[in-house]
């Protein structure tokens, strides 16, 4: 079964405790080249649509009911910092809170924008919150640096939310801020305190078995989750997308041929094959288009 909310992670007094101002995500063990992993990823859950389907099973049941998923629109992931060097998060997806009564009666409902930073681990990332770190300051920073309509007038900061696919083959929690510090346990509880914390929503294929993913809304989301835990698994990956009939329905009505063209490339590069003319059709049937295979596939994994 899909995870509870309890499984969601969480962090100590999210609440109360802002992340640090610690600028551009620092270069890392993080800075690895993008792979095919991490590119289907993009070309599927660019889509709002797509990304929707994971974004709402992510975070905490009363959130997601409190966005306006009918508004949510892609952003631009460049970010830029104060020293005006550009940074690049996965994806970015822009909505807003669904309004609620303002304090006053008589006022209008009040809107808020919201921002979601949706980013990939094809593998545990130790130092990924630290980047979530720098992306959430520098989204506030470019916000502080934007006209005001007076001069002294004070200005909200925008609500920025870090949701994280996570692929791998076990269940991974994110390690917090101080964990990243050389201390140890009875250090490392003395100087808790005063260590930036936040959540982090996750959706963590490790988590997901295949039949728990059949709670989600059939279509090319399903199928791209389904393909991204196979990938890391010993699971036969074509005999499993194409016994997911009501998914290849689903997103050829949609008008997703061409995004079931890509993913059926990445099925190929993970299988390390050369597509041949009967390779589309025996995995997702004889109206799949044909798409070479993508000339990022190297050999797997």
């Amino acid at each position: 079964m899909a995870p509870t909310e309890d499984e969601h992670e969480t962090g100590t007094d999210a609440g109360t405790r802002a992340p640090a101002a610690l600028g551009p995500p620092p270069a890392s063990d993080d800075d690895a080249p993008a792979t095919p992993h991490d590119k289907i990823f993009k070309v599927v859950f660019g889509e709002p649509a797509h990304a929707a389907v994971v974004l709402r099973a992510a975070l905490p049941p009363p959130l997601a009911a409190a966005l306006d998923w009918e508004r949510l629109t892609p952003g631009s992931p460049v970010i830029v910092g104060p020293d005006l060097r550009e940074g690049s998060r996965d994806l970015l997806f822009r909505t807003s809170l669904l309004p609620a009564p303002a304090v006053d009666a008589a006022a209008a409902p009040l809107e808020v924008g919201v921002d979601l930073i949706f980013e990939h681990a094809s593998a545990p990332r130790p130092r990924l919150r630290l980047r979530l770190n720098g992306y959430l300051q520098r989204g506030w920073e470019e916000a502080e640096r934007k006209p005001r309509p007076e001069p002294r007038a004070p200005r909200p900061l925008p609500v920025i939310l870090p949701v994280v696919l996570h692929q791998g083959p076990r269940p991974w929690t994110i390690p917090q801020l101080v964990d990243l510090y050389e201390l140890t346990p009875a250090q490392a509880a003395l100087v808790a305190p005063f260590t930036p914390t936040f959540a982090v929503a996750m959706f963590d294929l490790g988590r997901w078995t295949h039949d728990a993913l059949e709670a989600l809304p059939p279509g090319v989301a399903r199928l791209a989750l389904a393909a991204l835990k196979a990938a890391r698994t010993d699971a036969d990956l074509i005999e499993l997308l194409a016994d997911m009939h009501e998914d290849l329905q689903a997103a050829r009505a949609a008008g997703s041929s061409q995004t079931l063209g890509e993913l059926f490339s990445y099925t190929a590069w993970v299988r390390d094959e050369v597509p041949d003319a009967t390779y589309f059709e025996k995995v997702g049937g004889p109206s799949t288009p044909r798409t070479r295979r993508p000339s990022w596939a190297g050999s797997c994994c």
